[in-house]
């Protein structure tokens, strides 16, 4: 069913005008932040799972072995997802 434009409310109106003029990400693109997104939220379990065993903050070297990952890696993800 299509709605005819004026017969739509003005905010509601303005605010599909505004987000039309933003690109759509590429499937390429959904499925690479779906995948950030993931590993982010894994290391941060992690970092939550060995913060409660250690009762302090791991450090990045302690979070990337638990992970079995390096250092860099676990920064290259961190930095990734923070700078999106």
């Amino acid at each position: 069913m299509k709605v005819c434009p004026a017969k739509l409310p003005t905010s509601v109106h303005s605010y599909l005008k505004e987000i039309g003029r933003y690109p759509l990400l590429t499937p390429e693109q959904e499925i690479t932040n779906a995948r950030a997104l993931q590993q982010m939220m894994a290391i941060e379990e992690q970092r939550s799972n060995l913060a409660l065993q250690l009762n302090r903050e791991p450090t990045t070297r302690e979070l990337a072995t638990s992970l079995g990952q390096s250092e860099a890696e676990i920064q290259s993800k961190q930095f990734k997802i923070q700078n999106y």
